[in-house]
């Protein structure tokens, strides 16, 4: 489990991306933002993996499916509301 804190709120997210000999790493305590970036990372050729707070391991795909199902906001709408052009 993260233990870390943002805020002071519990870390429950960690996604970490990788292309070429680049890394990222964001923790977030939102399934909401961490969806968004891990889409947007992927659409520019990232490989990206998010870590939930239990140390379980998903794709953007996988983890869209994982939130939607503990939420009743529709994830899909709120994550692509995220990443919208302004």
């Amino acid at each position: 489990m993260f233990r870390h804190s943002v805020r002071g709120t519990a870390l429950a997210y960690k996604m970490i991306a990788a292309r070429d000999n680049q890394t990222l790493t964001r923790e977030r305590s939102s399934a909401y933002i961490v969806l968004a970036n891990a889409r947007a990372l992927a659409s520019q050729g990232w490989q990206v993996k998010i870590t939930d707070g239990e140390g379980k391991q998903f794709g953007p795909a996988e983890f869209e499916d994982f939130v939607s199902a503990k939420h009743k906001t529709p994830v899909r709408a709120i994550a692509e509301a995220l990443t919208a052009p302004v």
